[in-house]
């Protein structure tokens, strides 16, 4: 999955869609949260023999507060973390937080005080953390790894991150006070379960496709929750009250009979069942992240652009 963003040169959609949304997604409400100057870096969607790849890492978040939307901005030959607040609407200016050559990914720290990110440096990427509110300051936490999808447990303390090592896949656990490392078990993407010791992650499967799995921490016990036959699964993020996953994964068109596979937002509970997709557009639609409330997903997508430029999106939740 990694390996996609440091190939490059890897062909995306070029043709934007100018429609919002469709009649599938008639109830979501779905809103525009950022301009074309912001400059929303979108994950590239390769397709080939039908199948389809894409680089699964988080590029946007919301801060715990609600009141920021954090996001990968692709500037001047660099892509870098850039903050903008949501309580003064869409126009309101961007605040750059990384001042990086490559951000690969990004997550807040559970009090909102922190970002942690991954920092490509040549065939290397360090995990990071920075002030999200000021300053350049960048404390490196691995080095001389393939690291990457920081995210902090729940209790701010211990990070979930990824490493991969030829074509295997790790989830290791960063120890903030003692600085150690310890290793779980095969996946990437990990996302904490609040009020648990668990996370859920992706894995591939023995052909290939990517699927999602939950791992208790404590007892060891690994499940797996989201597969499908010719289907992959990416980029789980857990809701703030623990019970639901939201996910992206490919899809055939069954709704609106799209001619060609693409990505689409899905949600389901944190036991794997009442697995529902949420959106159905001939965009690809990738990196849900939930609101702090619940009421909100967010997601980044090329829909409602006729030149296929990048923005982050938002639909709303029934409870």
């Amino acid at each position: 999955m990694l390996g996609l963003l440091m190939a490059g040169g890897i062909r995306a959609q070029e043709t934007g869609n100018p429609a919002i949304s469709t009649k599938y997604e008639a109830d979501l409400g779905i809103q525009q949260m950022t301009t074309d100057e912001d400059g929303v870096y979108m994950p590239t969607v390769k397709r080939s023999a039908r199948k389809l790849n894409w680089l699964t890492n988080r590029v946007m978040d919301v801060s715990p507060d609600g009141k920021q939307l954090a996001f990968l901005s692709d500037k001047d030959g660099t892509t870098n973390i850039f903050v903008k607040d949501m309580e003064h609407g869409i126009n309101s200016p961007t605040l750059q937080r990384t001042n990086r050559t490559q951000v690969l990914d990004f997550t807040y720290s559970p009090d909102g005080k922190k970002l942690l990110f991954t920092d490509v440096k040549g065939d290397d990427c360090q995990v990071c953390r920075t002030d999200a509110h000021e300053g350049y300051a960048c404390e490196i936490l691995t080095v001389k790894q393939v690291d990457y999808s920081p995210i902090c447990c729940k209790d701010g303390e211990d990070i979930l991150f990824a490493r991969q090592q030829n074509e295997a896949f790790k989830i290791y656990r960063y120890h903030t006070r003692n600085h150690n490392m310890t290793v779980h078990a095969t996946g990437f993407n990990p996302s904490p379960i609040p009020g648990e010791n668990a996370y859920v992650c992706c894995r591939l499967n023995q052909e290939g496709r990517s699927e999602i799995w939950k791992v208790d921490m404590t007892t060891g016990r690994e499940v797996c929750l989201v597969s499908a036959p010719n289907q992959r699964f990416s980029t789980p993020v857990v809701s703030p009250d623990g019970e639901w996953i939201a996910f992206a994964g490919e899809t055939k068109g069954k709704a609106s009979n799209k001619q060609t596979p693409n990505t689409d937002i899905f949600v389901c509970r944190t036991n794997g069942t009442a697995m529902m997709q949420l959106t159905d557009h001939v965009a690809d639609d990738l990196s849900p992240a939930w609101s702090p409330d619940g009421k909100h997903l967010y997601f980044v997508s090329k829909r409602g652009n006729r030149n296929g430029t990048a923005n982050v999106w938002r639909m709303n939740l029934k409870n």
